[in-house]
């Protein structure tokens, strides 16, 4: 999926191996989805993962380069950081 004109996203995650388990957090935390709402839980997680398989995320600031792909987004929240790790 490539960026579109107007799309602010600049980093964006495949998690749709880890659909299942984010679904039944967010149940298990009642207070950050409400368990009946109609949107997040009506989907089954096997179409998320072919309609929708990713998180996005917008950098709003970096002390390092962004590293994008092919398609325009950066693929690795961590890319950059090894270098500036301290103890």
């Amino acid at each position: 999926m490539r960026r579109v004109r107007g799309d602010e996203t600049t980093t964006r995650i495949a998690v749709g191996d880890e659909l299942a388990i984010a679904q039944r957090a967010l149940i298990a935390h009642g207070s950050q989805v409400a368990t009946d709402d109609p949107w997040f839980f009506s989907v089954p997680v096997e179409v998320l993962r072919e309609i929708y398989p990713f998180e996005d995320y917008v950098l709003m600031q970096s002390h390092v380069p962004l590293k994008r792909g092919t398609d325009g987004y950066e693929h690795d929240l961590f890319a950059g950081i090894e270098g500036l790790l301290t103890r």
